[in-house]
């Protein structure tokens, strides 16, 4: 079911599709989206929202979700339409067609530059269907088995990441990043615990966490978001990073004519290198406070402060 069936629909949402336009072009680009955006907010709110669109009566937050589900969906579509829209396919190949007289093609940075100012909307539509969709508890969302994964992370909600690393309260990275920060934890995190581990998780979830293990806690979610962002840098395209973390992918120099150039590879691995050291900081630091807190523990040296003034004194 086509949640989205007219130019009027789609102009509405968007503010940037022509009524003028032939719809049916879009229709295979609606379908993509629709699927797309199930797979990142879980496929029974799609149902859901297909379902209201099918009342006559709906309540007004029945009314608000589907306004933000189809928001979502035709915004993204615009955005992989016009990509797609450059030039005609025809049986004899692909073409150009423009008024000579009227009209010029844009210059391919004015493209870059509407696509980014397209991808922004597009994310800033899905930020705000999560957040809704949190808000509101949508039946279906927060009791999906992904969302009750996500309560088993130190960083288990945009809120905490963003404090940690500002991700402009992204919603969307936070989902989309969420099986990254399951790898940090299941890894990194665990190793830094030890067998104290599933203790500490446990204690966490229950909230029950004692003032000293807050602190941990603390060292933990940080490191976690620097490890996580590390890792996503590595796996994902830059297309998913909020703007705020995508400057840091551009070349120095703000007032140059290479402001907005990509960054190189090797700009990229010292970003990541910064990061990683980072974040094993914070690890080593949960590492050093269980071992000074070992029963078996002691601060006394085995070799007394070296002093060259002293016969014991080591070479």
């Amino acid at each position: 079911m086509l949640l989205i069936t007219n130019n009027e629909e789609l102009a509405n949402l968007t503010g940037s599709w022509y009524e003028n336009n032939v719809f049916e072009r879009i229709v295979t680009d609606i379908k993509n989206e629709t699927y797309e955006l199930g797979k990142l907010i879980g496929s029974a709110i799609i149902t859901k929202a297909e379902e209201i669109a099918g009342k006559e009566e709906p309540s007004p937050e029945e009314v608000k979700t589907l306004e933000f589900v189809k928001t979502a969906i035709a915004l993204a579509s615009v955005y992989r339409y016009f990509q797609s829209n450059l030039v005609s396919h025809e049986g004899n190949g692909r073409k150009k067609k423009i008024d000579a007289a009227n009209e010029k093609i844009a210059w391919e940075w004015e493209i870059e530059r509407d696509d980014q100012s397209h991808l922004i909307k597009v994310q800033q539509a899905q930020d705000q269907l999560i957040e809704w969709l949190e808000e509101k508890n949508i039946a279906g969302f927060n009791q999906s088995g992904e969302r009750q994964e996500i309560n088993s992370l130190f960083l288990n909600n945009t809120r905490v990441f963003n404090y940690f690393f500002p991700i402009d309260n992204s919603a969307r990275f936070f989902h989309i990043a969420s099986p990254l920060i399951r790898e940090i934890q299941d890894t990194h995190m665990a190793d830094a615990f030890a067998e104290e581990y599933i203790v500490f998780l446990d204690k966490f979830q229950k909230n029950n966490l004692s003032p000293a293990e807050k602190e941990l806690l603390r060292w933990a979610r940080r490191s976690q978001a620097l490890f996580t962002v590390a890792l996503a840098c590595r796996r994902f395209s830059i297309a998913v990073f909020p703007p705020s973390v995508v400057k840091r992918f551009q070349a120095s120099g703000a007032q140059s004519k290479q402001a907005s150039t990509p960054a190189t590879d090797k700009e990229i691995d010292r970003f990541i290198y910064e990061l990683e050291k980072d974040a094993s900081d914070y690890l080593n630091k949960i590492k050093k406070y269980r071992y000074r807190n070992q029963p078996d523990y002691t601060d006394r040296k085995l070799i007394p402060t070296n002093d060259p003034k002293k016969k014991y004194a080591r070479a």
